[in-house]
């Protein structure tokens, strides 16, 4: 499993799926995750949804979960939080990744 989704809390990993799977379905943005990272996030939240408290967990079906996907999500399904998060989140590793540009450039 990817060390990034090993990291996160359980708490993080339902806000991680669906902001991965609006950005990656619902708009022209790239997922901040790869598609291995997402896949073991998929994994992830399967082994330990029962333990999952979170107020969107409801958003989350077991079966999109073990297809690997969040395609069967449609815009309204997305609470507003979370489509604020996901372009934040976007915006915020874009940076980041042109930073390292920058610096492996020097």
């Amino acid at each position: 499993m990817n060390t990034l989704i090993q990291e996160l809390k359980k708490e993080q990993l339902v806000p991680y799926y669906l902001m991965s799977s609006y950005l990656y379905y619902l708009t022209d943005k790239a997922s901040p995750l790869t598609d291995k990272q997402f896949d073991d996030l998929c994994l992830r939240l399967i082994d330990e949804y029962d333990q999952i408290k979170h107020v969107h967990k409801s958003l989350v079906s077991i079966e999109s979960l073990h297809a690997g996907t969040g395609f069967n999500m449609k815009f309204d399904d997305y609470p507003k939080i979370v489509i604020g998060a996901a372009y934040n989140w976007h915006e915020v590793h874009t940076m980041e990744y042109q930073m390292k540009i920058i610096e492996n450039s020097s």
